[in-house]
């Protein structure tokens, strides 16, 4: 996790502690596009998966495990 910046890490350990986020859950970093953008960059790293679906097909994201 060395190679995340502030926001990224902030943004990964607050995803962690509610287990997912999409749209309208109930938090967010900053604006929604905006932690849209940073949950994005935690996929393309292998932090965090995405699915799409639901009632208004959102996104939604969820951490990956934590490996020890």
């Amino acid at each position: 996790m060395a190679d995340l910046g502030k926001t990224q890490k902030s943004v990964l350990r607050c995803l962690r502690e509610h287990g997912s986020w999409h749209v309208g859950c109930g938090w967010l970093w900053d604006t929604y596009s905006g932690t849209a953008r940073v949950m994005d960059s935690l996929v393309k790293r292998g932090l965090a998966t995405v699915e799409h679906g639901g009632t208004y097909h959102r996104a939604i994201y969820y951490p990956v495990k934590e490996v020890k």
